[in-house]
């Protein structure tokens, strides 16, 4: 048998020849195998054929065109089988099958390949035929990577990502579901038993090494991505785009990953899964969440291009790897390239970016963005749901829209599909196409308005003057609010027909109007505003023993002038709109009082606000949105803090006089990168560590923003070395670098049960100068620290560059932030540093002339008055006093609060 095989070989060899030509090129990495590959050694490979001739289509028909369609696939059939036929018959000894149990030659008709086991004389002959393109090695595409990210919660019963690409304004105006619509979906298998997958999978197919016959998924990433295309909402959450899309699902990927001849056999299958060419059964649009870092490599070039031909959308995800790495099928001119975008409609930092170049031409991808980060959707085990991240997540959205699209319009062709998608999308970026954005943010409002008979609610909102106003209108009927631009112009694209539509701008009465639109024409109504009656809101704010209190009242959101009451009395009277506000009380010193939906009538019902003093401790929670603050608060609560929660979404970000007040600030900034160290956020910081503050910096992407301003390196004294990516592997615990009770015996372990999971991107640090150094260290990481302190002067800073709220450990936890409170916590002679960084603060605005020299006096007063209180009666108690007395105003204050303090401690 083994001499028959090699004279078949030999016979085999030189058949081949039969159409020799000038040789097709051998892709590099089969190049490479057969560098290594033993003496009668085979590889698997796949070559891929010349057409047998021009295969000519009519004019692009719609993507539902069933009887074009089916005329393309046997003519596709016909092609391949004529192409095929010479280079199948020299093999036919070997046994030819197009089923997926041929271990010799298989027969691929949309890509026009075969695949084949050869030795490296054949597979040179093979290179030498004239009908060969190219012979490329049959490897292996990895599985998709799932990278777990923090869940993000946006008011409503939709995900961040649907209500970000306005799915709930288009369910509601156009009730569009996806129904009739059929999605192919290459990934790793469909858990079908979900509930929010339950009854969506139409066929399946396992090209895996399984080849099971019922749908699954071992992996989860396809059970994900399409939850995002047709997911229900069983959780309480909207998670799939087009919920009544059927699912034509391929599972190419197993934990080995993906063949090229399975991948290829898939898209083949897709597009007719019962292999007869006449019946209208195969997929509309293939949602594609995989590709290859190769970029050049055209493999997959003809049967993307054939499922064009045939007019099934090619929608892809765009790649995982950071700028200049988009690669293929997503890369090439004739795909659909998704890039992904997180919830600050940032670029994610992992979204694969152009440009690409194919025969000397350049063209930008991705084509368009989509939600990438944070993604909420499906997952294989026990029915649940999970959040992760990639372009993975960002191509499911764009391919359930374009479902949503072929509901309402089946007649759409390829063409005009990406027409609309591009024309209509928020333009991010730069003016136009980019290869970050691609044309845009996807705005499905927008396209289904482009491919459904709509019409526009237009206008603008006008005070009795005549002046256009900001503001929001509403479709009171469909629950749809949109603001107006800054000139008070406002439009809602809808179906034709009568609605009701109320709008509102503070200060003034809501206003309600009927619209009739017609579609292809707007309704233009310019709204009039009436002034809202005046109203009155009055109290006394005073401390928990009565005392009145100087205070400020304030009305956030509205531009509405701060209140002071009276220093004597503690009143205050405020004249202000009628209606509902959140009212904020402060006073210096003391913990703010947040008023929320306070109803201010005609007449004032007077208020006895009482401020409650300050503990020692600030929590800042600047992390975007309300899920991570817990697990700060809940440890501070563990181990018996006190502190203040300032909520950064509710009262706006804390001002230098808000931090000011406390020796110690946390402050923490999730996975927030795009809203956080605004630089009025920084100005603050940078008055606090001035003024002698203590900060706890809990931050995975906060220098992202700051690596290439001074202000790293003189405020935090620290220097940004790179990102550690989640996606390329695990993220190292984290360990103590030094011999202090601060780091000594420290473990910290990332990403585990119990933690929030969103540690993706935390940062390596190096020190600035030698104020700061390292106390933390990622395991196995030597390119710098994962934690920094730095002393200077009164001011103390601990900074870790990754988010507390990823380890999962409570107790670790609990003993972390007990630690840094420990070093954090002001000494007397801490004190007194801090009242001299104030009074050095007060000389130098001083002489400045400016205005900060009061303000500076004030908590020069504070901070002496405390001092003195918890000194009284110690040696430094009498420095403190001594050091002060020369100032009149200060000495004279201070003479009333040592009498008043002899003999007690500070406790507040």
């Amino acid at each position: 048998m083994q001499l028959a095989n090699r004279v078949l070989t030999a016979v085999l060899a030189t058949a081949i020849l039969s159409t020799a030509a000038s040789a097709a090129p051998l892709s590099p990495k089969l190049t490479k195998a057969l560098d290594g590959l033993p003496a009668g050694g085979k590889l698997r490979v796949l070559v891929r054929l010349k057409d047998a001739g021009t295969v000519v289509f009519g004019a692009a028909q719609s993507v539902s065109d069933s009887a074009g369609r089916s005329a393309r696939l046997k003519a596709l059939r016909e092609n391949a089988k004529k192409s095929q036929a010479s280079l199948l018959e020299t093999v036919k000894p070997f046994g030819v099958t197009n089923g997926l149990e041929s271990s010799t030659v298989r027969a691929l008709w949309l890509a026009n390949a075969v695949a084949m086991d050869a030795d490296r004389e054949t597979i040179e002959k093979l290179a030498a035929r004239g009908d060969v393109k190219e012979v490329v090695l049959n490897e292996t595409i990895p599985a998709p990577k799932v990278t777990p990210s923090a869940v993000v919660n946006v008011p409503g019963d939709f995900t961040w990502g649907l209500t970000r690409i306005h799915i709930p304004e288009v369910r509601a105006l156009y009730k569009l579901s996806g129904a009739g619509v059929r999605v192919g979906h290459l990934d790793t298998g469909i858990a079908a038993s979900h509930p929010d997958l339950k009854g969506k999978v139409l066929a399946f197919k396992d090209f895996s090494q399984k080849h099971k016959e019922e749908a699954y998924d071992d992996e989860g990433h396809g059970s994900h991505t399409a939850g995002t295309i047709a997911g229900g909402n069983s959780s309480g959450k909207h998670i799939g785009v087009a919920p009544e899309a059927k699912i034509i699902c391929a599972k190419i990927f197993g934990s080995a990953g993906a063949s090229l001849e399975g991948i290829l056999g898939a898209m083949e299958w897709v597009v007719d899964p019962d292999g007869n060419p006449s019946t209208d059964d195969g997929a509309q649009i293939v949602s594609n969440s995989w590709g290859s870092d190769a970029s050049e490599s055209r493999t997959f070039w003809d049967a993307v291009k054939k499922w064009v031909d045939l007019g099934v959308f090619p929608c892809f995800a765009g790649g995982n790897n950071g700028p200049n790495t988009v690669g293929t099928p997503g890369g090439y001119p004739h795909s659909f390239a998704v890039g992904a975008v997180d919830p600050g409609d940032g670029c994610s930092e992992f979204s694969s970016r152009g440009p690409v170049s194919w025969d000397g031409k350049e063209y930008i991808k991705p084509d368009v963005a989509a939600p990438g980060s944070s993604v909420l959707s499906a997952w294989h085990t026990g029915n649940g749901f999970t959040a992760i991240q990639g372009t993975s997540m960002a191509c499911p959205h764009v391919s359930g829209v374009i479902a949503l699209m072929l509901q309402a319009n089946p007649k759409l062709t390829i063409d005009r599909i990406r027409q609309v998608l591009e024309s209509t999308a928020d333009d991010r970026g730069d003016a136009g196409k980019d290869n970050l954005f691609g044309s845009g943010i996807v705005n499905t409002w927008k396209a289904i308005a482009q491919v459904v008979p709509s019409g526009e609610i237009t206008g603008t909102l006008k005070n009795d003057a005549g002046q256009a106003v900001k503001g929001e209108v509403t479709l009171p009927d469909f629950g749809i609010t949109v603001a107006t631009d800054d000139q008070g112009k406002f439009s809602l694209l809808v179906p034709g027909g009568d609605y009701k539509v109320s709008a509102k701008s503070f200060g003034f009465r809501i206003a309600s109007f009927d619209a009739k639109v017609t579609a292809g024409e707007a309704s233009t109504h310019d709204v009039a505003l009436t002034k809202a009656d005046d109203g009155k809101v009055a109290g006394t704010v005073v401390n928990k023993d009565g005392k009145a209190l100087k205070a400020t009242v304030s009305f956030p959101g509205t531009g509405l002038a701060a209140t002071e009451t009276n220093a004597d009395t503690g009143a205050f009277e405020a004249i202000v709109p009628q209606g509902e506000y959140t009212m904020v009380v402060k006073s210096f010193g003391y913990e703010p009082r947040v008023i929320q939906s306070l109803q201010v009538g005609a007449q004032a019902e007077g208020q006895r606000i009482v401020l409650e003093n300050l503990p020692d401790l600030l929590l800042v929670d600047d992390d975007g949105h309300d899920l991570l603050e817990t697990y700060f608060s809940d440890s501070l609560q563990r181990i018996g803090r006190k502190f203040t929660n300032w909520d950064s979404r509710i009262a706006g970000a804390p001002t230098a006089d808000v931090l000011i007040q406390y020796p110690m600030v946390i402050w923490h900034t999730g996975f927030d990168y795009q809203t956080t160290f605004t630089p009025a956020e920084r100005d603050a910081v940078k008055q606090y560590l001035a003024s002698g503050g203590h900060l706890f910096l809990s931050s995975q992407l906060g220098g992202v923003n700051l690596r290439q301003s001074p202000y790293f390196a003189e405020v935090f004294h620290a220097k940004f070395v790179t990102i550690l990516r989640r996606s390329q592997g695990p993220i190292p615990a984290i360990v103590g670098s030094e011999s202090t009770p601060l780091a000594t015996g420290v473990r910290l372990v990332v990403n585990d049960d119990g933690g929030q999971n969103n540690q993706d991107y935390p940062s390596i640090l190096l020190p600035a100068d030698a104020k700061a150094s390292l106390f933390l260290k990622y395991e196995g990481e030597n390119r710098g620290g994962a934690g920094l302190r730095f002393e200077d002067g009164a001011a103390k800073m601990v900074y870790t560059a990754f988010g507390l709220e990823g380890v999962g450990n409570k107790e670790t936890r609990d003993d972390f932030f007990k630690r840094v409170l420990a070093y954090l916590a002001p000494t007397p002679a801490d004190a007194l540093r801090r009242i001299d960084a104030v009074d050095a603060l007060r000389v130098f605005a001083l002489a400045a002339k400016s205005p900060e020299a009061a303000r500076y006096f004030e908590y020069e007063e504070y901070f002496v008055a405390k001092a003195s209180k918890a000194l009284a009666g110690t040696p430094q108690g009498e420095e403190l006093l001594s050091r002060f007395a020369a100032s009149s105003k200060a000495g004279s204050a201070l003479r009333e609060v040592r009498r008043a303090a002899q003999g007690r401690k500070l406790t507040n």
